[in-house]
């Protein structure tokens, strides 16, 4: 998915090792009006009644003995949704697999002291039915993923970081949100990388012959969107993001309070080896370099001595907790 590979690896003085096989084909497309459309022009009609999209490709899926994941943009609508198709999954369920997920929801029930989001989950995994977001208690989403691996979850809700990570394939995909809130910004698109990351957990190795990735489109206009950007679309270039101060204040303290680097030269070759420098060809960042190392020492978080610098034991503090110099600064104060 990366598109700049070539660029990564000259920068690091690496060979490029670059493959497109997939153990299981997969299929891009987009539903609209009870159909969806792939990129290989293939087809797949339902039903002429409307029905939610949602609940006509997660009914058809488990009907096929199949499972599938949907992914949307936020921790709240993954529960949300998980219990709104609840009940289309438990109808379709056979009798042994209700007893085998009342075991498992007894075990979720069991594994911590219960809280709200534990009964949630507990009474949704009994219907088959899981949401997993990076909120989740650690034990619970180890049940939900060993479950779902087991063929015995037919579902999961999902916000994007089960995207990239973690080994959970399901035959078919859902990405019912293409935008996802930001603060200065309002609603963003999903940059078309992520969206391929999320689409590549279709297809179950030794399972299907196919992984169907879809996404959902309300009119005509949508769907050619869809299709264009993200079916057909390349994924975006990896840019380097160091040149925000935020970045850099953080890594320059890093660099002195670990004595990783202990004067200017030593910091500027640092940041010269970056691929930010690698990218831009510009030493217009070591402007804001020398700023950053003025603010440090302004800050008491660093001492320049003698031509070197020397993080102060506040400064230390600061890097070890990971956090912003700036938030230190605010926390001092």
């Amino acid at each position: 998915t990366i598109k700049n590979s070539e660029e990564i690896a000259e920068w690091l003085n690496a060979e490029l090792v670059e493959s497109d096989w997939r153990p299981v084909k997969l299929r891009e497309g987009v539903f609209l009006y009870n159909k969806v459309v792939f990129d290989d022009d293939s087809k797949i009609v339902f039903g002429e009644e409307y029905v939610d999209p949602l609940i006509t490709l997660t009914e058809d899926t488990i009907r096929k003995d199949n499972q599938i994941l949907i992914f949307v943009n936020t921790r709240k609508s993954t529960v949300s949704l998980a219990s709104k198709l609840s009940k289309s999954v438990n109808s379709i369920l056979k009798t042994n697999e209700k007893k085998i997920l009342k075991k498992i929801a007894e075990k979720i029930e069991k594994s911590r002291e219960l809280t709200k989001i534990g009964k949630q989950l507990s009474h949704l995994v009994s219907h088959g039915i899981a949401f997993h977001h990076a909120g989740l208690p650690y034990d619970y989403r180890r049940i939900i993923e060993k479950s779902f691996k087991e063929n015995l979850i037919k579902v999961i809700c999902a916000s994007p970081t089960l995207a990239a990570g973690i080994n959970m394939p399901a035959r078919r995909v859902i990405i019912r949100d293409y935008k996802r809130y930001d603060a200065n910004l309002g609603y963003t698109e999903i940059p078309v990388l992520e969206i391929k990351q999320m689409a590549g957990r279709a297809g179950r190795p030794k399972y299907d012959d196919v992984g169907e990735a879809v996404l959902l489109a309300k009119d005509d206009k949508e769907f050619d969107f869809l299709m264009e950007t993200y079916v057909f679309g390349e994924s975006e270039k990896i840019w380097s993001k160091l040149a925000s101060e935020p970045a850099l204040r953080s890594h320059i303290l890093s660099a002195i309070a670990t004595q990783f680097t202990k004067d200017y030269e030593a910091i500027r070759n640092f940041i010269m080896s970056t691929f930010y420098a690698y990218q831009y060809k510009s030493e217009a960042i070591m402007d804001i370099i020398q700023n950053i190392l003025d603010y440090l020492v302004e800050e008491e978080m660093v001492i320049h001595k003698d031509g070197r610098y020397f993080a102060t034991p506040f400064g230390k503090k600061i890097s070890d907790l990971y956090i912003d110099p700036k938030s230190g600064e605010v926390m001092k104060d």
